[in-house]
């Protein structure tokens, strides 16, 4: 996992603060370059929990590897109070997110994921393992992450209906029958 902060504002005038976009609102800062509308048509900074709710939504497609990034840095970041926190409070978030990026076993810095089927749920949905570090890394001993599945429908060459799960719960749904992933 690689994460870059934006600079904490610090010693701000509380003028400048009023004349700052709206969180989510859009503002134009520099022109993001196109690769030829290949993969990027626009740069927007959104709050993880935004980009979350969009790819739920159907407004955009968050493959399961960036959808579990997302899900755990807004678990970090997106706490409430988010637009009003204080500069200590968002400082002490992103120290906190820090702690846990450098935390398990592997760390989260050194994980590797290549999802993979695990089951289908009874309501369609796809249950993607994430353990396993690929092909690619086969014999490495590197490895994914072991408690935590992605859900997923595959709908029209698209992934719909995105969510994070327990793996634990995600297996416990098939032996006592129920569907309430």
């Amino acid at each position: 996992m690689y994460l870059y902060f934006m600079p904490l504002p610090v010693n701000l005038d509380k003028k400048l603060l009023e004349e700052l976009p709206a969180e989510g609102e859009r503002e134009e800062i520099q022109v993001p370059s196109s690769d030829g509308g290949i993969e990027i048509t626009e740069a927007q900074f959104l709050p993880a929990s935004e980009w979350l709710r969009r790819a739920q939504s159907g407004g955009i497609i968050l493959f399961p590897p960036q959808f579990l990034l997302l899900h755990l840095i807004s678990g970090f970041l997106d706490q409430e109070p988010r637009p009003g926190a204080s500069m200590e409070e968002m400082e002490k978030r992103r120290v906190a997110l820090v702690k846990f990026v450098h935390s398990g076993s592997p760390a989260w810095t050194d994980k590797c994921i290549s999802p993979k089927m695990l089951k289908m749920t009874e309501d369609g949905r796809t249950v993607l393992a994430l353990d396993d570090a690929g092909l690619e890394l086969k014999g490495s001993g590197r490895r994914g992450e072991s408690d935590r599945v992605v859900l997923v429908r595959f709908k029209k060459g698209s992934v719909r209906e995105v969510n994070v799960a327990w793996k634990r719960d995600a297996l416990q749904e098939r032996k006592e029958g129920r569907s309430n992933l």
